[in-house]
C-alpha cells in the first residue's frame, strides 16, 4: 500500500465524505421540527362537578400561521357514563355528543374559544380527550386531556334512580315535548331547561310531580313567549330527593 494518497484517491474521499454529509442533512431536513402551527391551552384541565352536577372547561385555540388554518377538533370521551350529558363548543357554534368530529376555521390574527359542558346524572370520574389538527397537515397533532372529578358526596344516586325515572319524547321534536316523569314519591320539583350556553330559557318553579307518573307539556316556547331556536337543550329536573338531566333536540 502506497504511504501517500494521490490526487484522485483524496479527492473521491473528500467526495465520499461530502456525499454522507449531504445525505444525512436531507435525513435531518426531511423530519418536521417546525413549531406547531397552532396552540390549544384550557384554563382548566380538571373541573368538580358542582351542586347541579355539571361541569364546564373553558379553552382557546390559537394559530400562528399567517394564513387561516381549517381546523378539525375530535372529541373522544374515556370511561364516562353513556347517559352523560355533553356539548362542544367552538366559538357560537355547539355540537351534543353525538358529533365526535367538528371542523371549523382558524383565524391567523382570532383565536377560537372552545367549551365544553358536562350534564352528569351520577356522580363519576371520567375522562375527555380532544385532538386537534389542520386538514392540510393532519401528521401535526395536539392533544388535550380533561378530566372530571366526582368530590359531592351529598346526593344519594342509588335513593334517586330508585325512586325516580324521566324521559322526553317525541325526541327530536318540533312542537310538543312531553317530559315523562315518573316517581314513587310526590313532591313539588323544579323543571328548568337551558340551550348549549347554559342561558335560562324556560322555568317551571313548584311543579307538582305525583307518585306513578306525570306528564308536563312543552311547545318550545321560552319564558318570554317567543318560540325557541333549532338546537340541543337540556332539561334539568331537581326535587328534594331527586335530580336528573336529559338532552332534547328542537327542529323547526
Amino acid at each position: 500500500m502506497d504511504k501517500y494518497l494521490t490526487f484522485y484517491q483524496i479527492f473521491n474521499r473528500k467526495r465520499n465524505i461530502s456525499k454522507s454529509f449531504l445525505l444525512l442533512l436531507s435525513i435531518l431536513l426531511s423530519q418536521d421540527f417546525r413549531d406547531p402551527q397552532f396552540n390549544i391551552n384550557f384554563d382548566n384541565y380538571i373541573d368538580v362537578l358542582d351542586e347541579n352536577l355539571s361541569a364546564s372547561f373553558f379553552g382557546e385555540i390559537s394559530s400562528n400561521q399567517i394564513d387561516d388554518l381549517n381546523i378539525n377538533c375530535i372529541v373522544n370521551f374515556n370511561n364516562l357514563p353513556q347517559d352523560w350529558v355533553f356539548a362542544t363548543c367552538i366559538n357560537t357554534n355547539c355540537y351534543s355528543s353525538n358529533i365526535d368530529t367538528i371542523v371549523f376555521p382558524l383565524s391567523s390574527n382570532l383565536p377560537s374559544n372552545i367549551r365544553i359542558d358536562v350534564a352528569a346524572t351520577t356522580l363519576d370520574i371520567g375522562n375527555i380527550e380532544l385532538e386537534f389538527f389542520d386538514e392540510n397537515s393532519p401528521t401535526e397533532k395536539l392533544y388535550s386531556s380533561l378530566t372530571i372529578s366526582n368530590y359531592l358526596s351529598e346526593i344519594n344516586t342509588d335513593f334517586r334512580f330508585k325512586n325516580f325515572h324521566l324521559i322526553a319524547y317525541p325526541n327530536p321534536f318540533n312542537s310538543n315535548l312531553n317530559i315523562k316523569i315518573a316517581s314513587k314519591i310526590s313532591e313539588f320539583v323544579s323543571i328548568s331547561i337551558f340551550n348549549v350556553k347554559g342561558e335560562s330559557v324556560k322555568v317551571f318553579d313548584d311543579f307538582q310531580v305525583y307518585s306513578g307518573e306525570t306528564i308536563l307539556k312543552w311547545s318550545g316556547i321560552n319564558s318570554y313567549g317567543n318560540e325557541i331556536q333549532s338546537g340541543i337543550y337540556f332539561i334539568l329536573i331537581k326535587g328534594n330527593f331527586f335530580k336528573d338531566y336529559i338532552e332534547v333536540l328542537y327542529i323547526k
